[in-house]
């Protein structure tokens, strides 16, 4: 079975298959992976909570495809919202200015920049 570190990743898996992986990443073989469940909204793999994964035995579970949706659908409603020649609003449609300087790190560049200033 092929592995990243030490984690036995699986995606696209109906229900049966997750039951199955969860048993054979949690064999004596493999005990020192863990198993790790990508999924996504509307794929074949059903959308579990985080108490019936752990059940499972699964210990890590990513969501990229489901949050990169999000994202293009926010993107598209801005876009629609511009397009309409309306203005994007903060704290609606958009972070707040203060909190996307704190998410991307532009807080530590301009600390970096003081810090560095010529």
């Amino acid at each position: 079975m092929q592995t990243v570190g030490n984690i036995l990743p699986v995606t696209f898996l109906p229900i049966e298959g997750l039951v199955l992986h969860s048993r054979l990443s949690n064999s004596p073989a493999l005990s020192n992976y863990s198993p790790f469940l990508q999924t996504y909204q509307g794929g074949k793999t059903p959308i579990l909570g985080q108490k019936e994964l752990t059940r499972m035995g699964y210990s890590l579970a990513a969501y990229p495809l489901s949050l990169l949706s999000a994202s293009v659908r926010a993107m598209e409603e801005c876009l629609e919202k511009i397009g309409r020649n309306e203005v994007l609003e903060e704290g609606v449609d958009l972070k707040p200015f203060k909190e996307l300087k704190q998410i991307v790190g532009f807080d530590e560049v301009e600390e970096m920049e003081e810090r560095y200033r010529m």
